[in-house]
Formats: C-alpha cells, structure tokens, sequence
C-alpha cells in the first residue's frame, strides 16, 4: 500500500522565510516521520513538500492508522494532509 502525504505549508515557508526555514521544515518534519516509520515501509520525497510511503506489509485496514500517525507528528506551526492510494 503506498500512502501519499503533502506538507501544506511548505511553499508558504519558502517564499516568506527562505529555502533554509524551508529545507528545515522538510528535515524536521522527515526526521519525525522516520521515527513513525512501521518496517519495512519506505519514506521518500517526491518533489516541494510532496511524499510518498511505502508500506508492503500493512494490510489496508492498518493503514489508515498508519498515516493518521504520520499526518499528527509534524510541527504545531506544519499542517500536513496524507491519503492512502490504491
């Protein structure tokens, strides 16, 4: 099942603070996910504040809760919206 998930405020950070609030954000952000992270499911950025995770071994009812987790952990000042794909 692959999940995607987007940091809504990216964009806005790069343009009223600069690329380096920006490129903290997405390390920020990252770094808390990958904390998330159920193994063997994969993180990976796909462009601007777009991700995409992989999880192979989460049966379709999990995964929901999975990404539910990994929208809640970024910064109170971050939103970020994630969606399962089928």
């Amino acid at each position: 099942m692959l999940a995607l998930i987007d940091v809504a405020d990216f964009k806005d950070v790069n343009d009223s603070l600069g690329h380096e609030a920006g490129d903290a954000l997405l390390k920020t952000v990252a770094r808390g996910w990958e904390r998330l992270r159920i193994p063997p499911a994969l993180l990976a950025r796909s462009g601007g504040g777009e991700f995409g995770s992989l999880f192979p071994e989460i049966p379709g009812h999990e995964l929901g809760l999975a990404i539910d987790r990994l929208a809640r952990d970024s910064p109170a000042w971050s939103r970020c919206s994630a969606l399962p794909s089928t």
